[in-house]
């Protein structure tokens, strides 16, 4: 096993992370920026995830513990006292159940798993359920035969037209899942390996994926080469055009003539589905900037995001057609309305903005925003939807005030929100849980816990399962078995 390699430009980048995005010391993240030439430094800082420091922080304090309270003969002795950051650590052992003369509360064992089934309607804990597989009918891991891609997962994404899901990440390796309607399990898990161009260095990391709508898997690679793949999992194209570096984001056009790659080059580049050639490079004016993200309006006209700019190409003019640059910190997303006609992007400071191509200027503004989406209500209205200050709050788009505020009942903000198609609804990811929320009603049907970092959620079209990719595994929901648990509690 390789060692891990650290650099102080990593720390740096963590510590802005936080104190940025968990904190709200936004000035003091920008001076750290700049004072030590991070601007400088070749990497992705648009998708670290908040709060990774403190996740890191608190795994390092576990594993401390536990190599601390490890006999000779292998058994873990069990202490009282937690492990502190700035204070040292005495122990403080639990007497032995023989020299007990009172058997106390905190001596009794806790049944977890009792615990899981008792309240299997409300919450479900997705650690417990992966090591006892319980919920088969709820749950399903897409677990592999390959050790690497197990624990390794980083995004996921699913075929609208086919119940096909891709999952990708670490190692080299991504998979085709088949998920079956009727009964939730995979019937087709297809590997698809990433070797670099000369085969000399191994595997190359996958970094982004999407599927056309006939079927065809388009996966952007850490080697700067974008592979085309079908349903079956046969390499079908190796796109060479980017200068190196990391394909951060893959997209097709919606009738799937282009194909839309951005990366760490600082270019944006759109191929040809037909003959797999460049139609166009597109370039930032800075040039140490990574185009992290980007959004089809329509077959001729894309936006992509870079640092704090926003751009409005044309691909049938192969020139900049709009530009936006009022954001103050890096934009981490961009996404077009299902019409098309608004955009939102959110930065890393937490503000969001609706922009229109119209105007050079945004429309609304909206402050200390988390996870945020389009929504479209009963009766069809169009809304933009986002988590601040403990709430989620649904916005009228004709004057940008709030028509329902829902209250979060976690005190940690949301990271990812997903609307399902048929807009009944609502997954919230957390740095440790999913909840699902029925539009209908206003309120949770669901928690599961102990998921890890959730990282993406993806609909299958007929909104009937759910797939998250979370703590580096992926796993898909049954919704049905969802809602009829939360009808017969109601």
């Amino acid at each position: 096993m390789k060692s891990t390699s650290w650099c102080i430009n990593t720390y740096r980048n963590l510590v802005r992370s936080l104190i940025s995005q968990q904190i709200g010391f936004e000035h003091s993240a920008f001076t750290l920026r700049n004072e030590s030439g991070l601007s400088n430094f070749k990497i992705n800082q648009y998708k670290i995830p908040p709060g990774i420091l403190l996740t890191y922080l608190e795994k390092a304090l576990t594993l401390i513990q536990i190599e601390t309270h490890f006999k000779d003969n292998g058994e873990l002795m069990e202490c009282k006292e937690p492990f502190t950051l700035l204070s040292p650590h005495v122990c403080s052992y639990r007497k032995p159940e023989a020299e007990s003369m009172v058997e106390t509360k905190e001596s009794k064992p806790y049944n977890i798993e009792k615990f899981q089934y008792e309240h299997y309607e409300r919450e479900i804990s997705i650690e417990t359920s992966r090591n006892k597989h319980l919920y088969p009918n709820i749950l399903k891991f897409l677990t592999t035969s390959s050790e690497n891609h197990s624990d390794e997962i980083l995004g996921i994404s699913w075929n609208v037209s086919k119940n096909l899901i891709v999952s990708y990440g670490h190692a080299g390796l991504a998979e085709i899942w088949r998920i079956e309607d009727k009964m939730l399990e995979s019937h087709m898990e297809v590997p698809l390996p990433h070797l670099t161009e000369d085969s000399k260095n191994g595997l190359t990391d996958i970094v982004s994926a999407s599927w056309n709508k006939y079927g065809i898997l388009a996966t952007g690679g850490g080697d700067g080469l974008e592979r085309i793949w079908d349903g079956n999992g046969e390499l079908l194209q190796c796109l060479k055009g980017h200068e190196g570096g990391v394909i951060y984001s893959t997209k097709w056009s919606p009738n799937s003539d282009y194909l839309l790659t951005m990366g760490s080059d600082h270019l944006a580049i759109v191929w040809d589905a037909t003959s797999s050639r460049i139609c166009h490079k597109y370039s930032f004016k800075h040039s140490y900037t990574s185009v992290v993200e980007g959004d089809w309006k329509n077959n001729q006209e894309f936006v992509t995001c870079a640092g704090n700019e926003i751009v409005l190409w044309s691909q049938e003019k192969c020139c900049q057609i709009g530009c936006f640059n009022e954001h103050q910190q890096e934009i981490t997303n961009i996404k077009w309305d299902p019409n098309a006609v608004l955009l939102y992007s959110i930065c890393e400071g937490g503000i969001a903005k609706i922009w229109t191509p119209s105007q050079k200027k945004s429309i609304f503004t909206f402050d200390k925003a988390n996870a945020c989406n389009w929504y479209l209500n009963a009766n069809g209205l169009l809304q933009f939807v986002y988590c601040s200050d403990k709430t989620i709050k649904f916005i009228n788009l004709n004057d940008g005030k709030p028509v329902r505020i829902l209250s979060l009942q976690s005190h940690e903000q949301p990271i990812t929100m997903s609307f399902s198609f048929d807009c009944q609804v609502m997954a919230l990811g957390y740095k440790d849980k999913l909840e699902v929320w029925s539009m209908k009603i206003n309120e949770i049907m669901h928690t599961f816990t102990q998921c890890g970092y959730v990282g993406s959620l993806e609909w299958s079209s007929n909104s009937q399962h759910l797939a998250v990719c979370c703590n580096r595994q992926g796993l898909v929901i049954d919704m049905n078995k969802i809602r009829q648990s939360h009808e017969k509690l109601i």
